[in-house]
């Protein structure tokens, strides 16, 4: 089975599609890599951890990794990383893992994130950089650690690593099992997902399966400039972190624009913000998106959306009006990078912005027809006026035929 195999094919064949899910395109097109991928371990991440284990640990989750992909080498070595992201001016790539330990530009509650970009015409992974948030989180070996230093906010390198390789090679969350590797959210000290189950080994062999070859187009990357994009985000990709917290709010959004760096975090898909636990919320549609490479790390691609204001959810935001976010990730040409498991938001989609308080980051979720019921019901079920836009869509009455 080739690794472009279609989720319906899938189907056909027998496999428990339900039971996880590949990196794929609108089209049905699964996203991998092509023969091998080799990971630089960054020289500095053992010590930025506080963890001399740290380098055997990751070596130890990507041969967990290799032995479930037959016909994917997955190496590793210890180096110097380079910055993340993916350049085309002739500076050399890598998939590089690193920490970051400060000015975290990602969702505050994410242990790790993963960047991936890609030929989106052609579905081949280019380049894969896993980044570890060591600004907030405590990571350890933990079956290394004596009892009594083992507490609750400490997490484990190879459990978290195993998790951000599965998404490196083209797995999606699965939150329908939290026994799997893919689940969407990790337990502190937890250990059990430092080798893939068998739903996470399904999606691995119907990726990357001795039954077929990935032969991609061997045309060149059309690289653009500044970019204002038309179109749906054509990949539902992962781009992945493990979360732990709810949604953020929306006053001063416009201000993250100006702030290279630091974006508003894309929701996962999966987690609708409790309106409850939000101290500002805003609904607003899309209607402009501009990618263009960050200043500061042409490696990476950034998205500004334009908001068309459309409700004041609750708290202290403006009814009316437009604003813009910076959102992580974007396409320019035929390169599109993803970050945090989440598609750029199209265009004409309503999107609700969150914050729960003054020095946390915006997030960004998209609201389809499931996400607007069940926002609605939040809202009635707080005693709180139900905006218009999220009124029940009314069908005009039938009209008998007459004779």
């Amino acid at each position: 089975m080739s690794p472009r195999l279609s989720l319906l094919a899938a189907l056909t064949l027998g496999l428990p599609c339900a039971a996880y899910e590949l990196r794929h395109d609108s089209q049905g097109d699964v996203v991998a890599w092509q023969g091998h991928v080799d990971f630089v371990i960054d020289s500095k991440l053992a010590i930025q951890l506080d963890e001399p284990r740290t380098d055997g640990a990751i070596a130890a989750a990507i041969a967990v990794l290799d032995n479930a992909t037959p016909t994917l080498v997955v190496r590793s070595h210890v180096a110097d990383a380079l910055p993340l992201g993916y350049r085309t001016d002739g500076s050399p790539n890598e998939n590089g893992i690193v920490a970051i330990t400060e000015d975290w530009p990602y969702d505050e509650k994410a242990l790790a994130a993963t960047v991936v970009t890609l030929n989106a015409r052609t579905n081949l992974i280019l380049d894969a950089d896993i980044a570890i948030n060591a600004e907030r989180h405590h990571f350890r070996v933990v079956d290394s650690m004596p009892s009594n230093e083992q507490h609750g906010d400490v997490n484990d390198v190879q459990n978290t690593m195993t998790h951000e390789l599965g998404h490196a090679v083209g797995l999606m969350h699965n939150a329908d099992d939290p026994v799997v590797v893919m689940y969407p959210s990790a337990a502190p000290l937890e250990m059990s997902k430092r080798a893939y189950a068998q739903d996470d080994r399904a999606g691995l062999a119907a990726l990357y399966s001795d039954s077929g070859v990935f032969v991609p187009d061997t045309k060149p990357v059309a690289i653009a400039g500044c970019s204002a994009s038309g179109g749906g985000l054509t990949l539902i990709i992962a781009a992945v972190v493990l979360l732990f917290g709810t949604r953020r709010r929306h006053q001063e959004v416009v201000a993250v624009v100006a702030v290279l760096g630091a974006f508003a975090a894309l929701a996962d898909d999966a987690r609708l913000p409790q309106v409850s636990q939000v101290e500002h919320a805003t609904l607003a549609t899309v209607v402009d998106r501009t990618t263009v490479r960050l200043p500061s790390n042409p490696g990476l691609f950034v998205t500004d959306l334009t908001l068309r204001v459309r409700d004041c959810v609750k708290g202290d935001c403006a009814a009316s009006g437009t604003m813009i976010v910076r959102v992580p990730g974007g396409r320019l040409g035929d390169l599109e990078q993803v970050v945090d498991h989440q598609p750029v938001p199209p265009l004409s989609s309503t999107v609700l912005v969150t914050r729960e308080r003054t020095a946390s980051r915006p997030h960004v979720v998209t609201v389809d027809e499931p996400r607007r019921a069940e926002l609605r019901r939040q809202i009635e079920a707080a005693g709180q006026p139900v905006p218009g836009s999220l009124a029940p869509q009314t069908s005009p009455p039938t009209r008998s035929p007459t004779r």
